[in-house]
């Protein structure tokens, strides 16, 4: 008898766990169907805009091109895509890395007063709506401000560090918190990106650099480069 009582009683436990886990899985959204859906349903809403023949505004171009530069629409970024390590980051499977850009036409970008690793790729942003060909096909938003040159940092082995941090904080008006990692990765890597600014200004910030550092009798070297490299 109290067998019977037993089997029936773990018979009726494995019912309620199993209607609880049933109205736990129905209950809960799938994130990967509601991804899927929302993907299609910008999908739709990109062709609905080219069927209008192109976009109306800046905002509707966004929505064609999500990663392109939100504030001019330019499309070609010099970027670094890099995981910030530490003791938990192997635990961390799923972890996206951390994409830093600038925009080569205005200068914009996602890193102000935020250490960084520094900038070497040129990629140009396409669109996951669209097939390559038509995402080609549509043009950069306009853009009327003077489009951007990079500055970049050369190392050498006389000037201080603290002069150089200097310069990028006073001339070039990055944050400490930006100069010194770029100070510390132009000493490894040889050269580094600074800044990007309108050519004319650019070469009167680096006179300035260049004419600073020869008061002190340092041999720091800046360049403007015509295109991205």
């Amino acid at each position: 008898m109290i067998w019977f009582i037993s089997l029936v009683g773990l018979l009726l436990l494995i019912g309620v766990v199993n209607a609880i886990k049933f109205e736990w899985d129905y209950s809960e959204p799938d994130p990967l169907a509601q991804s899927r859906q929302r993907w299609r349903q910008q999908r739709d809403r990109t062709q609905r805009i080219l069927t209008q023949g192109s976009p109306q505004s800046l905002e509707e171009y966004l929505e064609i091109f999500p990663d392109a530069c939100p504030r001019c629409g330019g499309r070609h970024l010099y970027e670094s895509l890099a995981i910030r390590r530490s003791f938990i980051t192997p635990l961390l499977r799923n972890r996206k890395p951390k994409r830093s850009w600038v925009c080569t036409r205005c200068g914009h970008n996602n890193f102000a007063n935020k250490p960084v690793q520094p900038l070497q790729n040129l990629r140009l942003v396409t669109s996951p709506y669209l097939s390559a060909e038509a995402a080609q096909a549509i043009p950069e938003w306009p853009w009327e401000h003077p489009p951007v040159v990079p500055v970049y940092l050369h190392n050498d082995n006389a000037t201080t560090m603290e002069f150089v941090v200097e310069v990028l904080e006073q001339v070039f008006e990055l944050p400490k918190d930006l100069a010194i990692p770029c100070m510390i990765y132009t000493h490894q890597l040889g050269r580094n990106f600074v800044i990007a600014l309108p050519f004319e200004e650019a070469q009167e910030k680096v006179a300035i650099a260049h004419q600073r550092s020869k008061g002190k009798n340092y041999p720091l070297r800046f360049t403007v480069e015509n295109e991205w490299t």
